[in-house]
């Protein structure tokens, strides 16, 4: 069983290993004959559903038992509908997430319809798609059927959450939008000069184009107003 990252880090903090101390804890990829294989397998297996790996189809998610990483459970349609899973399948999964313990790059065991990320260990940060949108951007995102919790995407507490206005008066992260993170976490970026974890998407851009829309339906009712042309319908 390893140790959170909110854990290792106050072991850290307290204790004050060195780096080639702390780099002895790390388990080493050459040991165990199936570990190429099994890397293999799950890269190839993201690879094939990566389409499913998007915000608008998180459907649930679990904790890891080792690392208290949250991780979310995908599915290319909506559960009901047609070609989506069906209820036995939400069964099955409902069933594994009560009954069996999940670590982080585990197989989903409620039918083959719902999917998780492989390539993911245990101590990464939680997922970008996992976040409700509306906690990244402060929009709602339409398709979006599961609402999670603001946690800190680094050591997964749910405690002393950091505003984004706050993250980008401290620190340039270039327009993008910050992954909720805690302040302790936070400060301990700064301290040691690491950019905090980021959305892809660009809070610029995206308040850009509401600017451009915004001002092309200005100049839309402007002109029906003044008679050029027949507003649409």
């Amino acid at each position: 069983k390893y140790l959170s990252p909110e854990e290792t880090r106050d072991y850290i903090n307290t204790f004050k290993p060195t780096l080639d101390e702390q780099l002895k804890h790390v388990p080493s990829l050459k040991k165990g004959a199936n570990i190429g294989k099994f890397t293999a397998e799950a890269a190839e297996c993201d690879e094939l559903n990566k389409k499913a790996f998007s915000s608008t189809k998180v459907r649930d998610s679990i904790v890891c038992v080792d690392c208290g990483a949250r991780r979310a459970i995908y599915s290319m349609k909506q559960p009901g509908n047609k070609d989506g899973p069906k209820v036995k399948h939400t069964e099955r999964l409902k069933a594994w997430k009560e009954e069996e313990y999940y670590v982080c790059g585990d197989e989903p065991k409620g039918g083959r319809l719902y999917l998780m990320r492989r390539m993911i260990c245990c101590g990464q940060p939680i997922e970008t798609q996992y976040f409700e949108p509306e906690l990244i951007t402060g929009k709602a995102q339409k398709g979006r059927s599961v609402v999670t919790e603001a946690v800190c995407c680094l050591c997964y507490t749910d405690c002393n959450i950091a505003k984004a206005n706050e993250i980008r008066e401290k620190q340039d992260i270039g327009g993008k939008n910050p992954l909720p993170i805690c302040r302790s976490c936070f400060e301990s970026c700064l301290d040691n000069k690491i950019k905090v974890p980021t959305s892809k998407g660009s809070s610029n851009v995206r308040n850009k184009a509401i600017g451009a829309r915004s001002k092309k339906r200005r100049m839309t009712g402007n002109a029906v107003r003044k008679g050029l042309h027949k507003h649409r319908r």
